[in-house]
């Protein structure tokens, strides 16, 4: 097992402790029946095989202390910050003096350095196959000590470990080593931090280590800093990826799947990706059953992807055959060589999360966090990375938002399943009770409509830039909720960006699909509202056919007190007819009331389009266009006149 030291040396920090306390921390001698574990050549340093326990893999951080140089202290037995393996510490400040450092300075103070020194652990009589692996726990915050005759520099952002995913037994070892240097580009106070600086053997390898942005625009007025983790960054757009190669891996360990087998999942189109990506490199077949609400872009795409993909109502019973997780599992069960991923009800799915999302976030935000705000579907996020986040630190506060509809809220109060309600957000909430999800992690629910849902996404769009999808828009406007109450600029609320806002097009960000499901505000008034704010008991379209009389004509404009009526043919204006008009002809010439409309009628109104807005009946109706025909899909649906817009400009109801 290759393992990665990264050595953070923190510039100007000054020590005068004693160097045995540090060693009384480290891990006690091995037995003397215990051979020390032989290590690469090229680095002199002993481990214990008691260190072979804890099998660590990844990167670990050890801080040691720096004299007022930027230069290593000659003792090395000096630690400010454990990497958490006393173990490992002890070992490594064994053979400090070995390492070759090369001390940064900027303006002519140490900065903090960071360089790797690769060591390759063997234990004699095992190998690497079959190993399990545990992520090295976070390294505690560091406050340095600094010598009163220097102010510190900027702060730079500290190195960041990586996290890959656990190693694959059927491929060589891929371990690679990341220059996690920090350094500060001289015309700017951004700091840049190199990323992806070794190429990767596959896709699967840049799953995790998600970026986490501040949240400024849609927080205004807020005093609660807001910072949510991007997980559109992983490969297959969203947070699904961390699961869907732990699932994968995690059924090859256990014998379940082989070689060319099939993975079949019942999944809202997220898990589905991070399943069909991982298949797509390990060499196995997918079929994915998907309820028939979620967009047709996430269908598409796990079909680019090689997948196949079977829809199911959505409107059905949890138990029912063409329940979307029944069909599911109906499909695994008549394969051999397959796995039904089961995500639901999967504990490597909230597993994957404590071992890697809840670690980043406390990474990322030094152990600040004090909210952490995830809605739940599968609930494996917010279980997973919210018990990690706990146990860092009990005051942390977990909670869930959840869309209207969902049974989830009133089952955590009542601990009754109660009847569920459909709703348009894709991804969360649920009508079933998932063993996925943690009840007990959770400390509080916040329920979200899919109106404000749908609307918080549109705006993290257009004002922070960050494309998202409707989940999203119910996990910030729950963190929003929690940031207002706590009102605290000291606290520090995390939440998650669960996936792109790409997956949506048809839906989130189509104002027709919200218009018709009653999801959006437009302020933008429209020739369809005007013709449905008229009142009165007439219907919205009176018209005749070229056919009828003009005594039918007057008498229905009479019956209906309007000045004009439309001439209709199969859905088309082929003219019009007006009162004023009509009664001075008849006056001279009475017989022309028992002659046809065609023969007497103007020119048609124009038509305009539902959808238009109101601002192009400004320019199109005068004194010699009273009306206009307004037509839908195709279809003459309504009339305005110069009446109703005058009513509209001046705001008579």
């Amino acid at each position: 097992m290759k393992t990665v030291i990264g050595v953070a040396l923190i510039g100007i920090v000054a020590c005068r402790g004693s160097s045995r306390q540090s060693e009384a921390q480290g891990a006690a001698p091995p037995p003397e029946s215990e051979a020390p574990v032989a290590l690469n050549p090229d680095v002199p340093i002993a481990y214990p095989p008691a260190l072979f326990e804890r099998k660590v893999e990844g990167d670990v951080t050890l801080r040691l202390f720096v004299d007022s140089t930027g230069k290593l202290i000659p003792e090395s037995t000096r630690v400010a910050e454990p990497s958490g393996y006393p173990a490992l510490d002890s070992a490594a400040l064994a053979g400090a003096p070995a390492l070759k450092f090369a001390p940064a300075k900027r303006h002519g103070i140490p900065v903090a350095t960071v360089f790797l020194q690769p060591v390759e652990f063997r234990q004699v009589g095992t190998t690497r196959t079959g190993t399990v692996t545990l992520p090295p726990p976070p390294a505690p915050a560091l406050t340095p000590v600094l010598p009163p005759a220097a102010a510190p520099p900027p702060a730079p952002p500290r190195p960041r470990p990586v996290v890959r995913p656990p190693p694959d037994t059927t491929r060589a070892d891929t371990t690679r080593v990341r220059a996690d240097t920090t350094r500060v580009r001289p015309d700017t106070t951004h700091p840049e931090v190199p990323q992806h600086t070794k190429p990767y053997q596959n896709v699967l390898e840049t799953i995790g280590w998600t970026p986490l942005i501040r949240i400024n625009a849609v927080t205004r007025g807020i005093r609660t800093p807001v910072y949510a983790k991007a997980e559109f960054f992983n490969p297959g757009g969203s947070v699904k990826d961390r699961i869907g190669l732990a699932m994968i891996e995690a059924a090859e360990r256990a014998g379940k799947l082989r070689p060319g087998g099939l993975i079949v999942e019942a999944t809202s189109g997220n898990t589905g990706v991070g399943l069909a990506i991982a298949a797509a490199v390990k060499g196995y077949r997918c079929i994915f059953t998907m309820p028939d609400k979620m967009s047709q872009e996430k269908a598409r795409l796990l079909r680019a992807l090689g997948a196949e993909v079977i829809i199911t109502p959505t409107a059905v019973p949890p138990d029912h055959p063409d329940n979307y997780i029944m069909k599911g599992r109906a499909i695994a069960a008549a394969h051999d060589n397959a796995i039904f991923a089961d995500q639901h009800y999967n504990p490597v799915n909230p597993d994957v999360h404590y071992h890697t999302t809840g670690p980043e976030i406390w990474e990322q935000t030094d152990g600040k966090v004090t909210h952490f705000v995830c809605a739940p579907g599968t609930g494996g996020t917010v279980s997973g990375a919210g018990k990690f986040l706990k146990e860092k630190n009990p005051q942390i506060r977990v909670v869930a938002g959840d869309p209207v509809g969902s049974i989830y809220t009133g089952y955590a109060r009542t601990h009754k399943k109660g009847d569920g309600q459909p709703y348009k957000v894709e991804g969360i909430g649920g009508d079933k009770i998932p063993t996925s999800l943690h009840w007990d992690v959770i400390d509080e629910w916040v329920v979200v409509s899919d109106k404000d849902a749908m609307q918080m996404a549109r705006r993290l769009s257009k004002e922070e830039g960050l494309f998202v999808g409707g989940s999203t828009g119910v996990n910030v406007v729950a963190a929003l909720d929690v940031a207002r109450r706590s009102d605290d600029p000291t606290a520090l609320v995390v939440t998650v960006l669960a996936d792109t806002g790409e997956r949506y097009l048809s839906k989130v960000y189509n104002e027709e699909w919200l218009r018709e499901n009653q999801l959006i505000d437009d302020s933008r008034p429209t020739v369809a509202r005007l013709v449905a704010a008229k009142t009165g008991d007439a219907p919205p379209l009176i018209h005749v056919a070229p056919e009828a009389s003009v005594r039918q004509a007057l008498n229905l404009m009479t019956t209906y007190n309007v000045s004009q009526l439309p001439v209709l043919e199969d859905n088309d204006g082929v003219g019009a007819v007006s009162e004023q008009a009509l009664m001075a002809r008849a006056i001279g010439q009475p017989k022309i009331l028992d002659s046809p409309v065609r023969d007497v009628m103007d020119p048609p109104f124009p038509v305009v389009d539902a959808e238009a807005p109101v601002s192009l009946l400004t320019t199109l109706l005068s004194r010699t266009t009273p009306a206009a025909l307004v037509r839908r899909n195709g279809k003459v649906v309504g009339i305005v006149t110069r009446y109703d817009l005058l009513h509209q400009l001046a705001g008579i109801h």
